[in-house]
């Protein structure tokens, strides 16, 4: 948590001075799964009801890069794949023998697979605060990006009588679930304009090695943004545990969007738990802000701790976001709207669930 976070003490302090919030609310019975979640309409064939399927938490995650690694392209034969995991007693490249992390990111993935990844570099100069948090500086701003994340599992492509290589197990090369073939799209990419063409971005897609039930190790390929040339990499991902915002007993996804092509502007906001992040775009200007909910330190004769609040720890740029509108759950509704001048943000989902109370409570 950033030293220089501000609290959120005022619908205008999260919303801005001049936004205004329009809920859309018809009868919830007849559209919604109500006990713990908002799920899509149900759907009618041949005049029978068929009831939508549920959304499953299970398939949102919250992610924290632990490190990123750089390899050359391609891979030699025989060398291990994943590499890293092996550091520092195997390092067959003779590469630095210890990953490291230069950022502070953190991924939110929806229920529905709407993901934002924002990427800050850690302090650059003597004196530069953990996060920028005033609205640059804009060098901070190491990547920004959002859209649709998939997964498929396929067979290991690195086996020992393709590669010679080997996973945590080097009898079995087992790993803790399927190794899958993610992919990202960019919807929203702070170094592309809106309105590039989806062809000129590059693609974006991995081998994803489960190593434990909440790490993953990440294997790709991608052209260095200075050098042009193609490049392998590990990234190493470690899934937090999704909580609800005392005094709440249910855990919260929310997705807003905002698409107006025809000014170029897109932007998305993705609340998930305890977690807040938003990315806006109006041309090549990005604003992103990062939200994180901080619980009360102190406890009352029963032993709870006190609300909490939350807490911004990131912002870059100066456009308006509205993630503050995602804190106010009983307001924030599907096809919601929140009018801040001419641009009109619309909630695309909304999903709540009973979440474990805390060990400590």
């Amino acid at each position: 948590m950033a030293s220089n976070s501000l609290e959120a003490t005022s619908k205008q302090d999260v919303l801005g001075a001049s936004a205004s919030v329009t809920t859309v609310s018809p009868n919830l019975s007849a559209f919604f799964n109500t006990t713990t979640s908002m799920a899509s309409p149900a759907t009618t064939t041949n005049n029978s009801t068929t009831p939508a399927p549920q959304p499953d938490p299970r398939e949102a995650s919250i992610s924290i890069r632990d490190y990123i690694y750089f390899l050359p392209y391609p891979i030699p034969d025989g060398i291990p794949i994943p590499y890293t995991i092996h550091l520092p007693d195997k390092n067959e490249l003779e590469l630095n023998p210890l990953p490291f992390e230069p950022t502070h990111t953190l991924v939110l993935t929806s229920i529905n697979k709407t993901f934002v990844d924002l990427r800050i570099f850690r302090p650059i100069r003597q004196g530069d605060p953990p996060l920028p948090n005033t609205g640059g500086p804009l060098e901070r701003l190491e990547w920004a990006f959002s859209g649709t994340s998939t997964s498929v599992a396929t067979p290991d492509p690195y086996t020992a009588s393709s590669r010679g290589s080997f996973g945590p197990d080097p009898d079995s090369r087992a790993w803790d679930g399927s190794v899958t073939r993610a992919s990202w799209t960019h919807w929203i990419d702070s170094r592309y304009p809106v309105g590039t063409p989806s062809s000129q971005i590059p693609v974006d897609e991995a081998l994803m090695f489960p190593l434990d039930p909440v790490r993953v190790l990440e294997h790709g390929q991608a052209k260095n943004l200075h050098t042009g040339i193609m490049q392998s990499h590990e990234e190493m991902w470690t899934d937090q545990e999704i909580k609800a915002c005392r005094p709440a007993a249910t855990a919260f996804c929310i997705v807003l969007r905002i698409n107006l092509p025809e000014v170029k502007v897109r932007g998305v906001v993705v609340r998930l738990g305890q977690y807040c992040q938003g990315m806006l775009m109006h041309g090549g200007v990005v604003t992103v802000e990062r939200w994180e909910f901080v619980e009360g330190d102190k406890a009352d004769e029963g032993g709870k701790k006190e609300q909490g609040s939350w807490q911004r720890t990131v912002r870059i740029g100066d456009g308006f976001l509205p993630c503050g509108f995602t804190f106010n759950e009983e307001t924030c509704l599907m096809g919601g709207k929140i009018e801040y001048g001419q641009h009109e943000w619309v909630v695309e989902e909304r999903v709540e669930w009973e979440s474990p109370e805390d060990d400590d409570e």
